[in-house]
């Protein structure tokens, strides 16, 4: 679990989508899996999750459970494999009772633990989260550090997260990354 901190334009969210093939470099190249994002953009992100806190891929003005499934349509997620992610992840995140609702009806913090939800419904080797707890109360980002933590722990999944608030980053990550 690593933090990967900087003042605001110092890099974090750019080196982010380097990665995932949503920026070209201007020079020299970026890797992942040793693969080129740009080239191999969908291998890169089979393997990668990838969470922007100011952004979702919830559909506003549709059940959240149809998000969930189109994320299933995409990445050609068996339906065994879909059923059992998709249970162990509402439980972990407390969605059950919220997949009939629209993402609209949703609070920021409901919205973002479904978001955290649909970026690893695919079972990602790496995770990359950029503002994870953006706009979140004090007692939804304790409750989202936690379930990180016991996923990172438990599932053996890397997580690498960017935040301006050091408290976060400290009380998420095992290593931190400071950029200038």
């Amino acid at each position: 679990f690593v933090a990967y901190a900087g003042p605001n334009g110092a890099g974090k969210s750019t080196t982010f989508k380097l990665l995932c093939g949503m920026l070209a470099p201007n020079a020299g190249t970026s890797r992942l899996f040793g693969m080129d994002p740009i080239r191999r953009r969908v291998a890169v992100m089979r393997r990668t999750g990838v969470l922007f806190g100011n952004r979702s891929e919830l559909w506003w003005d549709q059940p959240l459970s149809a998000s969930f499934d189109w994320k299933r349509g995409v990445w050609e997620i068996p339906r065994a494999d879909y059923d059992a992610r998709l249970e162990r992840l509402s439980a972990e995140f407390r969605l059950d009772g919220l997949m009939d609702a629209f993402a609209r009806e949703l609070s920021l913090g409901q919205r973002m633990r479904a978001n955290l939800a649909l970026t690893l419904l695919h079972g990602p080797e790496l995770v990359l989260l950029d503002e994870p707890t953006l706009g979140l109360d004090v007692l939804a980002k304790r409750d989202l550090i936690q379930s990180l933590k016991r996923i990172n722990r438990e599932d053996g999944v890397p997580l690498v997260v960017t935040s301006h608030d050091m408290d976060d980053l400290r009380d998420m990550a095992q290593r931190l990354v400071l950029l200038p």
